[in-house]
């Protein structure tokens, strides 16, 4: 189905009507939006009547003159119904009569200036709020979002651009993927991106393609036509396998992989392990079949049979098989729910909310977003066509990638005289590169692979092997140590998978997508010990210009002095000078396998160690991933794989043959350095494939410069990409310029130019070239669904997330105020879902303790990150980039004396004030050389001890230890913070909106913070009860008040605090739940249901952060605790304890024998236990106990220490000894096992937290 949009400029013409009716046919288009048809209403109808008859339409020609809108609608295919028509714009749903798919669209015609479109972005978000389903936003805009989005003008203004980007971060609005025309209006030497579409990701989440396609522009319009395809998502075929970490949680899992492992099988130790592995594959597929598949939908049904059971047995609380009926339901639900957030975390590879959300609707955001971003719908081919064809798709990316990987190329020209001239590996370092393979090692370096690392072609990941090592451990093992042995690596296990990850989501062709290599983890642990052994001798052997994988080595300092040497480049009167930016084409991609090997052998590394390495990098084969389909076989011929642990430290040593080479070249009279550079003789920057070349501006040195490269190409394969590589030219260079032009065959570059993602020019750098930042954030943003995150969730992605990709560009050089304050107000925005603040950003900032959240102000932060720079110029650290700075402003003296002049650059003028900031915060100058020598690990100044030293402060909050504890989950403690500070968006906070201002519980007063958790009459009935539960009587009035008394008369570790304070937060945090359950989805406030689910949540809240279901002692477990929470409880192995009599109960036993048979323990019990008792009923607890990550009961048969440190009581009158070992067997029980686990649990213990109680 298509839809469309254009700018018409007219529809009087009959040739204009023609063009529109015949697009209309060409593309069967089903909905069309006409803007500026010019026409009168009645003109429109008859138009229509006579053109159109069978279709239906609307316009807003009554809200604005001009003929602005109309949208036309083919009624046969499509059903409309129009649900907004403002002058701006048009709001409708449409449901396709054949695949039933509805939507939501929103046809823009923006006006002119900043202030009318902002009434337009205002209704749009407003609309974007109450939309549940697929939505598209396109039309004319009337504005850009980029800076790249208007050409052969002056950029356009952050401020022009401001609402628009916002209008797409409140409504995670995303530009669509396209193809065709990048502009799309045009007037004579101006080109912009005015018309666009933009999609919510629900459409993603339904299976659904949402694209768009700018058709080329037609004479007689300024205006491309946009046209969006919407359609199902089709079968594109089998997918290779994949281990689901998921499937190690089933019951069964360690019994099919047991059978499989134990085989025979006959060949190799490599053979061995990979046949193993093939075998392994049908059982698995089998267990997911019947087990897993559609684990969402599973794991939301059995919630559906575990709450229906739930209810028959609150009715029928003496039926014991409805208890254990329940029992097995909520193991089953628990188990699916855990599952499903396995595998959607494998899937999104998202690690940042460990510690607050276990959202699985965020989750599915990121995934379908993922899929639906890395989805190839269509590719532009050679020619400049277009195909959506899937095999001629597959077609060209296995031509090309085999063009790029599997062609020979031989190296020209080899000198190994170059590698000579510099370091080389000395007899201590060749023998740690060959000293032995311990098995450890091997460990080391599988345990060093994440998790949720995307498989190779045999499809397992690393937590196959970790979790399973005790089984598969030797099988690697042998593996990896015959490889070492012989030298000799088998093919399938060397296979690759190809991802292709797109660069541009508008026009793609072949060249557009970074090829990333899946491997195998087996080749990954091999190629990990390679690189863990290689790298630690590379800065002994690497060139001082090049700064990437280097240890000791940094980013920032290429960039500092890149842009210390392009800041006279503006001036005229000053000696002339060049800078070559150089673009290696396909850079790992090209090199030579033949140049590689020598560089290898030339610079010292032993024979045996590159041939361990050729092994792995000319065994390799490839196939391509395309939507998830593989496609071609090849084998490898060239270049180095992207995504295998070596590849980054080969190509540096690649390199290192172009630093020597041309450290040679410029040796020679010809050759003139750059301005400031012939002390230090630079000549070059290198981080990774980023390579920039400086010398002064005359013809012979840029000469010498481009034969250089010209032959370094030659020899490695690694070719300069003449099209994307520039010269820039500074200084008195004009009469040499059509020479120099001549000798190179580059375009001449301009200011500011990108260099390692960050802006380099010879001035200031301007607002508008920090977008590279600010699209960076955008970007982070737009990738997560705020609406299915908590705001602890988006807490945590902003402290970890945003503030990392901030902090790149912090530490590098000053940020302008306005910049910081762009980036400030993203960051407001995603965190409270809109322009409407609930905090000041500044209270946001400040530590917890003050009453803040930890969030670093990004101002403070800037010169805290900068301050390293000043540290490591006073230590005077062995780097290029320092060793320049003392050659060219220090002049011998000490940077804590040096004055910057006027022409200094912006960086060091930023050090100079940061010095100053620091040091007026002592008494003298040798005082803050102290405080930061204090504060320095290994050399390295602690940043944040300098960012507490400069931020501003504020007096400490003292319920802000209350609230933020270890064991209350996040959420609860955000919605307290709000409510302690009188933030939450009650009726009476929101008085500026004009909303009525009435409580929804009781309907009898306002609503005021006091008011909703106290005053009311309902909430006053859960305090009640809560109390009552809690064995409270105070009477609560406000909630300070409430804290204030429970910190004193409840303060400390103990259980009964602990207990207290998650179900206070918890109250607290369901109360305001309910309150919006209630305004927004019309629920009903009940006091019972309430007050059990702050039980349920309160005790259930401990089972993920060691709260309140870790702290109930087994006398009264059973009365505290709902039917529906949630814990572990474990037997220690010193007695067997038959949990049926404890409180003469079987539900008990019941509860501990499931638990135990979906924990899987009862597999470590020992083959010759003589106990009669289940399997289930009796097991070890070293054996599993540091593989828990829950709070668990541990019960115990006699009193001793642990008991006694913790204050709990003697359970041993409530318990039976069943002993059938024999007396030296239960002496090793008593003994041995009882000693194995207090050492466990001894490593489990935190300081001032309790891990695990002891009944």
């Amino acid at each position: 189905m298509f839809i469309a949009s254009w700018n018409i400029r007219g529809l009087n013409q009959a040739s204009k009507q023609n063009s529109i009716l015949n697009f209309i046919r060409l593309n069967k288009v089903r909905v069309f939006c006409l803007l500026e048809t010019k026409l009168s209403s009645s003109t429109f109808e008859n138009f229509m009547r006579f053109r159109l008859p069978n279709w239906m339409s609307i316009t807003n020609f009554d809200k604005i003159g001009g003929g602005r809108m109309a949208i036309i609608w083919d009624s046969a295919f499509v059903d409309g119904v129009i649900m907004e028509v403002d002058k701006q714009h048009i709001h409708a749903r449409f449901t396709c009569r054949v695949t039933q798919l509805s939507f939501y669209v929103t046809f823009i015609y923006a006006l002119y200036t900043v202030l009318e479109r902002r009434d337009l972005w205002k209704h749009v978000h407003g609309l974007g709020t109450n939309t549940l389903a697929p939505w598209v936003v396109l039309g004319d805009f009337n504005c850009v979002c980029d800076p790249c989005e208007r050409r052969g003008s002056a950029p356009p203004s952050a401020y022009l651009m401001k609402d628009l980007n916002e209008l797409r971060l409140c409504s995670n609005l995303n530009d669509a993927p396209s193809t065709g025309e990048f502009f799309t209006w045009h007037r004579g030497s101006i080109w912009a991106k005015l018309d666009r579409v933009l999609i919510n990701p629900l459409w993603s989440a339904q299976s659904v393609t949402c694209q768009a396609h700018f058709v080329e522009m037609e004479p007689g319009f300024d205006h491309v036509a946009s046209l969006v395809r919407i359609g199902q998502i089709q079968n594109l075929g089998s997918k290779p396998f994949k281990f689901f970490n998921m499937w190690l949680k089933h019951k069964n899992f360690k019994d099919i992989l047991g059978r499989v492992w134990l085989r025979n099988v006959v060949g190799t130790a490599q053979f061995r392990l990979a046949r193993k592995l093939k075998l392994l594959k049908q059982p698995l597929k089998q267990l997911n079949k019947e087990e897993f598949s559609h684990i969402s939908a599973r794991a939301k049904e059995s919630k559906k049979e575990y709450k229906r059971i739930y209810q028959l047995a609150l009715m029928s609380p003496s039926d014991d098989a409805l208890k254990q009926e329940l029992l097995e339901a909520k193991n089953r639900s628990i188990f699916l729910k855990d599952a499903e957030e396995t595998y959607l975390r494998q899937k999104a590879k998202a690690t940042h909310l460990l510690q607050t959300d276990r959202c699985t609707k965020y989750f599915h955001s990121i995934v379908k977003k993922k899929n639906a971003k890395n989805f190839i719908a269509a590719l532009k081919l050679e020619d400049g066509s277009l195909t959506q064809s899937m095999g001629q798709v597959a077609t060209e990316f296995v031509t090309f990638f085999k063009g790029l990987f599997g062609t020979y190329v031989p190296s020209d020209g080899y000198d190994r005289h170059v590698i000579h001239s510099g370091a080389t590996l000395d007899h201590t370092q060749v023998e740690r590169l060959i000293r032995p393979i311990t098995n450890l090692e091997i460990k080391q370096a599988l345990f060093d692979i994440g998790n949720d690392k995307a498989p190779g072609p045999d499809g397992y990941s690393s937590a196959f092997f970790k979790s399973n090592w005790s089984l598969v451990g030797e099988d690697l093992c042998e593996a990896v140590g015959e490889f070492f042995a012989s030298g000799n690596m088998l093919r399938q296990v060397n296979h690759t998978i190809i991802a292709l990850i797109p660069k541009t989501n508008h026009s793609p062709t072949v060249s557009d997508f970074r090829p990333i290599s899946c491997t195998n983890v087996t080749y990954k642990v091999i190629t990990k010990i390679l690189a863990s052994r290689l790298g630690p001798l590379l800065p002994t052997i690497i060139h001082p210009a090049q700064g990437a994988f280097v240890d000791g080595r940094l980013m920032a300092d290429n960039i500092f002095l890149a842009q210390e040497l392009v800041k006279g480049y503006t001036r005229k009167r000053c000696s002339p000078r060049c800078m070559i930016k150089v673009d290696l084409r396909k850079a790992y991609d090209t090199v030579s396998w033949e140049f590689l090997e020598n560089v290898l052998k030339d610079i010292g590394i032993p024979t045996l160690f590159v041939n361990w390495i050729m092994e792995c990098v000319t065994t390799s084969s490839f196939s391509i991933s395309i939507n998830g389909v593989l496609h071609g076989w090849f084998e490898g011929k060239r270049g180095l794989r992207q995504g295998d642990p070596m590849s980054p430290l080969l190509f540096v040593i690649c390199l290192e043959y172009f630093s020597r080479m041309i450290d040679l070249r410029t040796m020679g009279p010809n050759f003139k350095y750059h301005p400031l550079c012939s002390k230090l003789k630079i000549s070059h920057l290198a981080y990774a494939d980023d390579l920039v070349l400086f010398s002064k501006g005359d013809c012979r040195s840029i000469k010498i410069l481009a034969e250089t490269l010209e032959d370094y190409g030659m020899v490695s394969g690694l070719m300069v990409n003449h099209d994307k590589s520039n010269i820039f030219l500074g200084g008195n260079v004009a009469n040499a310029l059509p020479q120099i032009l001549d000798l190179v065959d580059f375009q001449q570059g301009s200011f500011p130019v990108r260099y390692l993602g960050i802006p380099l020019a010879p001035l200031k750098i301007s607002v508008a070239q920090f977008s590279p930042l600010i699209d960076t954030v955008t970007d982070y943003i737009n990738a997560w669904n705020t609406k299915t995150l908590s705001y602890a969730g988006k807490l945590e992605l902003i402290r970890s997330v945003m503030q990392g990709v901030q902090s790149f560009w912090l530490g590098i050089f000053p940020v302008p105020r306005t910049i910081i304050d762009r980036i400030v107000a993203l960051c407001r925005i995603f965190l409270w879902g809109g322009k409407y603040a609930k905090v000041a950003w500044e209270d946001v900032c400040l530590p917890k303790e003050e009453g803040g959240l930890g969030i670093k102000n990004a101002r403070v932060w800037n010169d805290a990150l900068l301050s390293r720079t000043l540290w490591n110029i006073h230590k005077k650290q062995d780097t290029l980039w320092v060793r320049w700075v003392h050659g060219v402003y220090l002049h011998g003296r000490d940077v804590w004396t040096f004055a910057p002049h006027n022409r200094d650059s912006q960086l060091m003028k930023r050090i100079a004030l940061i010095r100053d900031s620091i040091v007026s915060k002592f008494s003298s100058l040798a005082m803050a050389i102290s405080f930061i020598q204090k504060n320095s690990l290994n050399g390295r100044i602690i940043t944040g001890k300098v960012y507490d030293l400069l931020r501003v402060r504020a007096n400490p909050r003292m319920w802000m230890s209350f609230i933020w504890k270890s064991y209350i989950p996040p959420k609860f403690s955000f919605i307290m913070w709000l409510a302690l500070r009188n933030r939450l968006p009650t009726y009476d906070n929101l008085g500026f909106l004009d909303v009525i201002n009435i409580c929804h519980f009781c309907k009898g007063g306002p609503e005021t913070v006091p008011h909703l958790f106290f005053d009311c009459m309902v909430t006053g009935k859960v305090w009640e009860m809560v109390k009552q539960w809690l064995g409270l009587r105070r009477q609560m009035t406000t909630l300070r008040s409430a804290v204030k008394w429970i910190k004193e008369e409840h303060n400390g570790a103990n259980i009964k605090a602990k207990a207290i304070r998650i179900s206070f937060c918890y109250t607290v945090y369901w109360t305001w739940r309910t309150r919006n359950a209630v305004i927004f989805e019309g629920a009903k406030a009940k006091v019972d249901d309430m007050v059990s689910q702050i039980k349920y949540m309160a005790i259930l809240s401990g089972g993920s952060a060691g709260g309140l279901a870790a702290m109930i002692h087994c006398d009264r477990f059973r009365d505290l605790h709902p039917i529906t929470a949630r814990v572990k409880c474990l037997a220690i192995a010193s007695y067997i304890v038959h949990e049926a009599h404890l409180n003469e109960s079987k539900q008990f036993e019941a509860t501990f024998q499931g638990l135990i048979s979906l924990h899987g323990s009862s597999q470590a019990l020992p083959p010759l236990c003589t106990s009669r008792m289940s399997p289930d009923l009796c097991f070890f607890t070293q054996y599993f106990l540091p593989t828990i990550r829950t709070p668990v009961f541990i019960a115990m048969s006699s009193f001793n220490l642990i008991q006694i440190s913790y204050n709990l009581f003697r359970a041993d009158e409530v318990c039976l000894f069943h002993n059938n070992c024999t007396h030296d067997r239960l002496k090793a029980i008593q003994v041995g096992t009882q000693t194995g686990a207090y050492l466990q649990l001894g490593r489990l213990q935190r300081p001032n937290r309790i891990v695990s109680y002891h009944i």
